[in-house]
């Protein structure tokens, strides 16, 4: 686990220097590769699981004792420098049988863009990836064998955009507001909803087409609400 941790860790922070540079050169192509290295860091290694040896399962099971039992003790007040104590050695014996135990020696390899370039043709869709770099976001778009680079907006824009329209939806649902109050809700939820659409998605859609979208959101924009987009009033 803490290997995976580690690895997790740098090769997050390669992937994210290795985006800036491609993104300078303006090869569409290669910038996807990256972005795709970088999403990898979350899903190229199987979670970890609960240990099958009995020992480290015991080992383990003392620590969380120990662990709890220390919390229940500041809640309280009473001294916790003895099961502190014991907690660092019972996790040392714990980090030092992990060092022997052997992985699953399976990883998920990166997909190709000529592999997505025949799945999307399959369907007959496109596909647009949306990649943050130092501050803006870039949209990769992908359709009719072509990939093609679109720079956008500042990604705090979007942010902002976003977190508006959240609490406004927030405010409009599940509650009776007064008429006039849900006019103005309405109206915002519509504004934010339209600067949404200006910046992520009219500056893609001419590459599109008519062709059903697919739509690999940044880290960023992981809880924009993507089910109203519909409503996002674009130029076309």
């Amino acid at each position: 686990m803490e290997m995976q941790a580690g690895m997790t860790s740098l090769g997050r922070k390669l992937a994210e220097k290795g985006i800036e540079l491609v993104i300078d050169s303006n090869r569409a192509g290669t910038i996807f590769s990256w972005s795709e290295r970088s999403r990898a860091q979350a899903f190229r290694l199987p979670p970890a699981s609960p240990p099958e040896d009995s020992e480290i399962a015991e080992i383990l099971a003392r620590v969380r004792k120990l662990r709890n039992e220390i919390r229940e003790a500041e809640l309280v007040g009473d001294p916790v420098a003895e099961l502190r104590s014991q907690c660092r050695i019972w996790e040392r014996q714990l980090r030092e049988h992990s060092w022997h135990a052997s992985g699953s020696g399976k990883s998920v390899p990166l997909v190709k863009i000529g592999q997505v370039h025949q799945e999307l043709a399959r369907w007959d869709q496109a596909l647009v990836s949306f990649v943050a770099d130092r501050g803006y976001l870039h949209a990769l778009v992908l359709g009719d064998g072509r990939t093609s680079h679109v720079r956008l907006g500042p990604v705090d824009e979007v942010a902002e955009a976003n977190r508006r329209l959240l609490v406004d939806l927030t405010a409009a649902t599940g509650r009776k507001l007064p008429g006039r109050m849900l006019d103005v809700v309405r109206r915002s939820i519509q504004h934010q909803a339209n600067v949404l659409g200006k910046v992520l998605l009219e500056p893609v859609l001419p590459l599109v087409g008519a062709k059903d979208l697919v739509v690999v959101p940044a880290q960023a924009m992981a809880s924009l609400p993507w089910g109203c987009s519909r409503s996002w009033r674009v130029a076309r």
